[in-house]
């Protein structure tokens, strides 16, 4: 009597009853978690701003690369010790100043504050420009505050960017040019 097939409805090949082991899909690129917040003011440019979180362990300076751009960012890292590859693209809702925007990377993700290009009282709806609803983005909700909140907030808010009193301990690249990518 002829075995029956795993899968039915697979062809019935090697390939469909067995997966490949979990060390084959190490290799591959992993999705990552990017964790948003945000700040408005139509007059002060310096409470006019995203925080944009990356979150990827264990990926080293050398090996991350961070293309910040007035529409959106490229971002690609490499775990030798997770052997994880991480990559993300984001075309932004609206325009922000690569030039006034600061970076912030820890051995557990890359932290950044993003200028708004325009100023305004109002939130951008969303952080990207496709409303599509995108599973790896997160609202940052220990960073966010509702729009109503934001003027009753210390003009000091930003003591939690860059791990609070811990942000010594990452490279802080606050004079990031546009377009500038971090390879050597």
């Amino acid at each position: 009597m002829p075995r029956p097939p795993l899968l039915p409805t697979a062809p019935n090949t090697r390939a469909h009853r067995h997966p490949p082991p979990p060390t084959a899909l190490a290799n591959e690129l992993t999705r990552l978690v990017v964790l948003w917040a945000q700040r408005s003011s139509n007059v002060d440019p310096e409470k006019n701003f995203v925080y944009l979180t990356i979150s990827v362990p264990d990926v080293p300076a050398g090996n991350l690369k961070l293309d910040l751009k007035p529409t959106g960012l490229s971002f690609e890292g490499r775990s030798d010790t997770l052997k994880r590859t991480y990559h993300v693209e984001l075309e932004f809702y609206a325009e922000i100043d690569p030039a006034e925007s600061k970076v912030n990377h820890t051995a557990r993700d890359v932290e950044m504050k993003l200028r708004k290009k325009e100023l305004g009282e109002a939130y951008w709806p969303r952080l990207l420009k496709d409303s599509k609803k995108q599973h790896f983005l997160k609202t940052d909700f220990d960073k966010w505050l509702d729009e109503d909140e934001q003027n009753e907030a210390a003009d000091d808010d930003f003591g939690n960017f860059g791990g609070g009193d811990m942000g010594s301990m990452g490279e802080w690249y606050s004079d990031w040019p546009a377009g500038r990518q971090t390879d050597p």
